[in-house]
């Protein structure tokens, strides 16, 4: 399997941006994405863990039901970033107000470890001390601390996975040393539970591949294990994140150990319940959730069912109750990427990640806002 050549080797441009921020017109086309770094899509094999273990479910979403109207509209920012990459951490510092990104790739041989920041546009930051270069991160604001918290990891090019825990304000990065910790694992998903005020870590998996249906919460100390019965299925690359209103966290989907999953969760807490709605997103693993208050819903994004051919491209929210599918232009299809959201602007942030078509994958590079439209 040869290497990728066309690689970001020049350093992106750190000159920061300020364009408008008033809000965009009624309607915004999505702009065709900027694909760089072309590859075969056998070569996801080694930048996304056990591709080749995907069953193929679709991922298109043409047979979905007919979209429901909302007042938002995505809009592509046109500012330098970090360059193309994907498999990378992205959280929403609500202390700071800033977007802070770490890690991830643009080719397998090449992991991250730079921290970029987002306000209105991109800023490279430059901490005295960083997390080891990685991909597969889990990010996530820890409101206690007024920091954000990252957890595990993997380097593939030296076979390892991380355990270590690092906390972010804004200044310099500082490695933790919690008296108890989950193993070394990477590609879970998590969120802050702000009831009971930890952060929530589900599933992930081992540099061996082994897929993991481990629970741990985070207070700020320590890691706790949880042994609850029902358990999620073991999986990795899922996506997690906290309604407010409901207190429970939310899970759906992830690359499970026969393939791609569909099903959804919900943490209360102290137990996880399976939910089964009449109409969902189909199967996927690598993609996005956020909640996001001006809906007050939690919204999802993009993700895959096994091959370029099969990223997904529309929106979904969940109300706790069914899934809908909110008529906003789609943003082109993608998998393994970040996305988070800033309340006191009611805006999404999504960044980068893998894009492509049949038979043929791309690390890209662009920056999208979603916000209320006139």
């Amino acid at each position: 399997m040869s290497h990728p050549t066309d690689s970001h080797d020049s350093q992106p441009d750190t000159t920061p941006q300020t364009p408008n921020p008033d809000p965009p017109p009624a309607r915004v086309k999505w702009e065709v994405l900027s694909l760089v770094v072309l590859i075969t899509s056998a070569m996801m094999l080694a930048l996304v863990p056990d591709w080749s273990e995907v069953l193929s479910f679709g991922g298109d979403d043409d047979d979905e039901p007919e979209p429901v109207e909302v007042g938002y509209a995505w809009e592509q920012f046109p500012a330098a970033g970090p360059g193309p990459r994907a498999n990378y951490s992205l959280a929403f510092d609500h202390h700071r107000g800033q977007f802070v990104l770490f890690g991830g790739i643009a080719r397998w041989d090449d992991p991250h470890v730079d921290t970029w920041e987002w306000a209105a546009g991109w800023t490279l930051q430059v901490p005295a001390t960083a997390p080891p270069a990685r991909d597969l991160g889990l990010l996530v604001y820890f409101p206690p601390t007024d920091a954000v918290v990252l957890f595990g990891g993997r380097d593939l090019p030296a076979g390892v996975a991380f355990d270590d825990t690092w906390t972010y304000n804004g200044e310099v990065w500082t490695q933790l040393s919690p008296v108890t910790s989950p193993g070394p694992r990477f590609s879970t998903c998590g969120t802050y539970d702000a009831a009971r005020g930890q952060l929530i870590l589900f599933g992930g998996e081992h540099i061996d591949g082994t897929k993991l249906a481990e629970t741990w919460a985070y207070d700020g100390q320590t890691w706790t294990q949880f042994t609850p019965d029902p358990v999620p299925p073991a999986r990795a690359l899922c996506a997690m994140a906290y309604d407010p209103v409901r207190e429970r966290a939310v899970l759906f989907g992830g690359l499970g150990t026969d393939g791609t999953l569909g099903d959804t969760w919900e943490w209360d807490g102290a137990a996880w319940q399976q939910v089964e709605p009449a109409t969902a997103p189909s199967a996927r693993m690598g993609a996005a959730m956020i909640y996001h208050a001006g809906l007050g819903q939690i919204l999802l994004y993009g993700g895959d069912s096994g091959a370029c051919g099969t990223l997904a491209n529309q929106t979904w929210t969940w109300d706790g109750a069914a899934w809908a599918a909110p008529d906003i232009p789609d943003a082109g299809p993608r998998s393994v990427f970040g996305m988070a959201y800033d309340p006191e602007r009611d805006l999404v942030l999504l960044y980068g990640g893998w894009s492509g078509g049949t038979g043929e994958c791309a690390v890209n590079d662009t920056t999208y806002v979603l916000r209320a439209s006139e």
